[in-house]
């Protein structure tokens, strides 16, 4: 006949939780199944040799004892405890036993199943303390209420423990904030900031983050973690006003702002709202990475992907292009830019303020075709025409240079008054500094140096003007040498010629002569009409009688 199984002795040595059955007035053990076995660390035949008071501390046996007989006292057949036991190497183990009472082998007994809660309730212990020590609220609020919550909510809504228990989450929210709140779906999480009621009264601000566990067997529950972000608020609204202001400031002035990547494609990462003021672009268009230089003159784009490239080694630079306005003319804009690094020294971001200069640019492009119109005039002139600034000379024009004797090259860039006789340096300096003063003078004489060392008379006339982009001193010179000179002999022509007509009665006719030919020697022309007549007069004087020749002397009492 084949033996007959016990299912029941199948299922007790077969279940994988540790399961025993011991006397309920002696507390000795009676049977143990394989997974007790393992879970103390004891032999079968070593426990049914031990009792329930062996697997407990010695200082726990009276609290076992005590908890035994409370139970024997109870009509309920089933009981559950939390306890710590021992194994045979000695580790303590927490243990949760669900205890029911049973009739084995004809004694009155029960059947323990043991649960090791040894890393949970070390992890239970952790999380308790977390949560009550956290900053941060937790709230498991149910539909029909709020049923927990955390020292730290307790401590963020300034109310007791257990005062909100049962009150509707809703309520503590500001009426205006309650159309925004999102409510989660099932396994859902949602954020909402919203100000929650404090127990003075005041209105805080409350950001929360809220999990749907209602379907969740363990929870049953909203889980909501909550944190006090009125100090944030306040703070963000503080940097709000302040950037509000710092924009309003920045696009009332004439200067765009903007700052990009200094790497990639250096796309804008602000721009002040003036843009739209200035450029007629909405300062959204300038997100599009493309959408700068899609806007550069073709001519100037060349030019500024240069400067970017010398922009990351130098640090800073300024730049000026012409940039598409937004009804399709070009606008002359200066762009002074400046590299940030961050702290490993890596290019980080260009912060730059951008201008228009366009009435500038027009002014300077006028001024230049004006100084290009000056220079080829200038060039042509036969007058000298010299222009000098600080003291040394800018320009001269070939007809100035000839006059001087020098080669153009040679004269540009030396002191003004190197080229100055040296008795008349002091005065010409002199000048110099009034003319600079009142932007021009009146005409006047002065004597250069040519380069071989010779000396002429120049008559010039000055005014202050921009050349090359800078105040300067133009002088316009004329070489009056000759013109001098020639004055000079007729000057004395006239006197040698009044003195031929009525000589005076002290000279005699020899000393006339000898005076004359002495006075008109200097004249080196050879057809002079007046040296001419004077030499006839006093040829005609030397041969009149010798009384009448002495008459004039001797009626003025002067003797020879």
């Amino acid at each position: 006949m084949s033996e007959v199984v016990d299912p029941f002795r199948v299922l007790f040595e077969a279940n994988p939780k540790p399961m025993l059955v011991f006397d309920r007035e002696t507390l000795e053990l009676l049977e143990i199944n394989q997974a007790a076995c393992a879970l103390y660390g004891w032999s079968r035949d070593e426990l049914l040799t031990m009792s329930l008071r062996d697997l407990r501390r010695t200082e726990e046996i009276p609290e076992l004892e005590f908890a035994i007989a409370r139970e024997r006292r109870h009509t309920k057949t089933t009981f559950a405890r939390h306890s710590r036991h021992r194994t045979k190497d000695g580790r303590l183990i927490e243990a949760n036993v669900e205890l029911a009472r049973v009739t084995f082998g004809g004694r009155l007994a029960t059947l323990a199943v043991i649960t090791d809660l040894t890393g949970t309730a070390d992890a239970e212990r952790r999380f308790r303390v977390l949560v009550e020590h956290s900053a941060d609220g937790i709230c498991l609020d149910q539909r029909d209420g709020i049923v927990y919550l955390s020292p730290g909510a307790e401590r963020i809504l300034g109310v007791r423990t257990g005062e909100l228990v049962g009150v509707s989450s809703g309520s503590l929210a500001h009426p205006d904030d309650l159309a925004g709140v999102k409510v989660p779906g099932p396994g859902e999480t949602v954020v909402n900031v919203t100000r929650g009621a404090y127990r003075d009264g005041a209105w805080r601000w409350i950001e929360s983050t809220t999990t749907n566990l209602i379907d969740d067997p363990g929870i049953r529950a909203y889980v909501t973690n909550f944190r006090d972000i009125t100090d944030r608020k306040a703070a963000e609204h503080a940097t709000l006003e302040t950037q509000h202001r710092l924009e309003y400031l920045l696009s009332a002035t004439s200067a765009i702002t903007y700052s990009a990547r200094a790497y990639g494609d250096f796309a804008s990462t602000f721009i002040s709202t003036n843009v739209k003021d200035i450029l007629g672009h909405e300062a959204s268009a300038f997100d599009d990475p493309t959408f700068f230089f899609g806007h550069i003159h073709p001519d100037d784009r060349p030019q500024v992907e240069a400067s970017l490239d010398g922009l990351i080694a130098e640090g800073t630079h300024t730049i000026r292009y012409r940039f598409r306005h937004a009804d399709g003319r070009y606008r002359w804009m200066q762009d002074s830019v400046r590299l940030v690094r961050d702290d490993r020294g890596q290019p980080a971001e260009l912060v730059g303020c951008w201008l228009d200069v366009t009435e500038r640019m027009t002014a300077e492009l006028a001024l230049r075709r004006s100084e290009a119109n000056f220079r080829m005039l200038t060039e042509r002139l036969p007058t000298a025409t010299m222009v000098h600034r600080d003291g040394r000379v800018i320009y001269i024009n070939p007809a100035g240079a000839t006059m001087l004797g020098y080669a153009i090259d040679e004269i540009v860039g030396r002191p003004v008054l190197d080229l100055i006789h040296p008795e008349d340096r002091e005065d010409t300096h002199i000048r110099m500094e009034r003319n600079h003063r009142d932007g021009g003078g009146p005409s006047g004489e002065i004597r250069m140096l040519r380069r071989d060392g010779s000396t002429l008379v120049v008559e010039g006339d000055v005014v202050q003007l921009q050349f090359d982009g800078a105040p300067a001193t133009v002088v316009l010179a004329r070489d009056i040498s000759e013109r001098r000179e020639l004055f000079a002999r007729m000057a004395m022509a006239d006197r040698c010629c009044r003195l031929a007509r009525s000589p005076p009665a002290s000279l005699t006719r020899s000393t006339i002569r000898s005076r004359t030919w002495s006075r008109t020697s200097s004249c080196s022309r050879i057809n002079c009409r007046c040296c001419s007549a004077i030499k006839d007069r006093a040829a005609r004087a030397s041969t009149a009688p010798r009384s009448r020749r002495c008459l004039p002397m001797r009626a003025t009492g002067q003797i020879a």
